[in-house]
């Protein structure tokens, strides 16, 4: 199984991925009805491949980080359409781009 996971701002600033994975862009969440709703987790030291890994393990086919710590997986995304506000940093690596409020870098 290929995860797919972004976690870039943009296709210009997308930094090194985690093997296997592609950026497929921002989208929009909802706080109340999530994008990608199967499983959650946030921790400090969030990276890109930290959510990529989770998210293997537990089978899903995409991850996405959001608001720097936030890590999401699910089977679909999109469902609110693309975001532009992708643009915190993730809180385990300043370097890479974890989302931002409200949008998941998938």
């Amino acid at each position: 199984m290929v995860m797919l996971i972004a976690f870039g701002a943009s296709a210009t600033s997308v930094l090194a991925q985690p093997a296997g994975t592609k950026y497929l862009g921002c989208f929009k969440d909802d706080r109340w009805n999530r994008d990608l709703a199967a499983y959650t987790e946030d921790h400090p030291g969030m990276t890109a491949q930290a959510c990529v890994d989770s998210c293997r393990k537990k089978g899903f086919k995409f991850a996405a980080t959001q608001y720097g710590k936030h890590c999401f997986c699910g089977d679909s995304y999109g469902k609110f359409g693309p975001a532009t506000n992708c643009d915190m940093k993730c809180a385990g690596n300043p370097a890479e781009i974890c989302g931002g409020s409200a949008a998941n870098c998938v």
